[in-house]
């Protein structure tokens, strides 16, 4: 057995790990560049920490992460350990607080070769700044990726970044409790960092035309891949092997692509099912359908029919015409309009309708405890902090989240995707409001699991507020797809498929 491929039982202990999540830590020791695919509230940082204390590294290591997650938790879950790993954080000062300036940082990267082992923090945004600086003279050797799901689109300017460091890091774990938040499409760029293509692929273009089928087209362009029914088998290169005559060979039990995927990942990711390991209190949901008003509704239907809606002025002069100039706009549109408001063209806008703010009202005066109330659009924010003022708005700063998680914010309104990963809210209220539902599997279960995770202490209520006839009665059905794909592919490489044991 190599050295270190097993957690000590004593730091295990220490670092007071459940049983499954020191089965994961021996699969990352024994497993250089892998992938965790574990549910929100695993303890995905706990497991990491727990691998470095271990392995206790000779050179630096980087944790790329959302940068309100960069910014806090990292440096939490280590003190609150008591761990002996110098830290530094590349997006705030050594006490947390302001964003850092450029020169500060800039200032920062180059003390990096001076300093001892070091475990730094940085924001996502901020992945081309740091490989720009550092080229070829790489220093981080040990590469942790904290929402590894955001690496997805290999066309972006943060994939081809950290494309190029890639070669320069032995160790690489990226971290994920939403793997492919649109479909086994997103699964390429965040595999391709663990093996570099090795699995499904040297290209995105590789990846579909061997493991799917084209869809839905729009104006030329296929904007939807289908997972094949029936796979030949494939080479090194993921081309059919071709049998005599030229013909594909095919596998004496058909395989769809789903499985084929699943079956050449199995080795570098890993997931579990927490449900038998840790037992959390109830989770109750609630859905409030508002019907809107006849003649709200009838300009609902009204965009929606023709995209375009008059909004009555006190003049002729001072009447607004609102376009939606493409399919994506009009979806915008209706979503915010369901929830209360819609944009005009000069950037302000105008209030629709007040269901969602009246019952906002009626289960903040019923509700005994603080309440996270999550909102989309900020014509949603300036209506919220308009209409209740004891609500404060997440801004990213430790004072605040110190503050909700100490009870002393009766309701904080936060925007899924700046809040939605990594931050433990869970000690300060058990009640989240969606104001407004996201498209976006990834915010919707990212936010969900801020409340409903380990360390919760009270049944957690999520209420849902959905304008009746209206595209919020279509979202949940939406994201419920989207779930099914993601949980085939989490039940697919559960830890007993990689060879753990609970």
């Amino acid at each position: 057995m190599m050295e270190n491929t097993v957690l000590n039982p004593d730091l295990a202990k220490k670092m007071k790990l459940h049983p499954y999540q020191a089965a994961v830590a021996d699969f990352v020791l024994r497993t250089p560049r892998c992938g965790l695919f574990l549910p929100v509230g695993a303890g995905k940082t706990r497991i990491i920490l727990s691998v470095l204390a271990q392995l206790k590294p000779k050179s630096h290591i980087l944790v790329i992460a959302p940068a309100a997650v960069a910014r806090l938790s990292w440096a939490e879950e280590i003190m609150k350990l008591g761990l002996d790993i110098r830290y530094k954080s590349f997006v705030t000062g050594p006490k947390g607080g302001k964003k850092l300036p450029k020169k500060k940082r800039l200032d920062l990267y180059a003390q990096v070769q001076n300093d001892p082992p070091t475990l730094y923090t940085i924001s996502k945004e901020l992945t081309e700044d740091i490989v720009a600086f550092f080229g070829k003279n790489w220093p981080f050797h040990i590469l942790i990726v904290d929402e590894l799901q955001t690496f997805k689109e290999p066309s972006s300017k943060r994939f081809k970044a950290l494309k190029k460091a890639a070669p320069y890091t032995y160790r690489f774990v990226g971290l994920t409790g939403t793997p492919v938040p649109k479909g086994l499409t997103d699964l390429w760029g965040p595999v391709w960092f663990m093996d570099g293509g090795a699995r499904l692929g040297k290209t995105l273009g590789r990846y579909r035309e061997a493991f799917f089928d084209e869809g839905l087209h729009i104006n030329g362009r296929c904007v939807e891949w289908r997972p094949k029914k029936f796979m030949p088998i494939l080479g090194p290169d993921l081309r059919p092997v071709p049998g005599p005559g030229g013909c594909p060979i095919w596998p004496a039990i058909p395989v769809d692509a789903k499985t084929a995927i699943h079956d050449r990942i199995r080795d570098i990711v890993v997931s579990i099912d927490i449900s038998n390991q840790i037992k959390l209190p109830p989770r109750i949901e609630t859905w409030h359908r508002l019907p809107l008003d006849p003649d709200e509704l009838a300009m609902y239907k009204q965009l929606a029919k023709d995209q375009v809606l008059k909004l009555a002025g006190e003049t002729e002069e001072a009447e607004d015409t609102i376009i939606a100039k493409n399919a994506a706009a009009l979806s915008a549109k209706l979503v915010q309009m369901a929830s209360g408001t819609l944009y005009k063209e000069d950037g302000s806008f105008v209030r629709i309708h007040q269901k969602k703010t009246e019952r906002l009202r009626y289960i903040a005066d019923n509700e005994p405890t603080p309440i996270l109330v999550a909102y989309w659009y900020k014509s949603d924010l300036e209506i919220l902090s308009k209409e209740f003022p004891q609500a404060v708005p997440f801004s990213g700063e430790p004072t605040i989240k110190a503050k909700w998680n100490a009870g002393e914010i009766p309701m904080m309104l936060v925007h899924p995707a700046s809040v939605g990963a990594g931050l433990n809210l869970q000690y300060g209220g058990h009640i989240l409001v969606w104001y407004t539902l996201p498209w976006s599997l990834e915010c919707y279960i990212q936010m969900n699991g801020r409340v409903y995770r380990q360390g919760q202490t009270h049944t957690t209520v999520i209420h849902y507020l959905l304008a009746e006839k209206t595209i919020d009665e279509r979202i949940p059905k939406v994201l419920s797809d989207k779930a099914l794909t993601q949980q085939d592919l989490i039940d697919a490489v559960q830890y007993a498929a990689a060879g753990l044991q609970p």
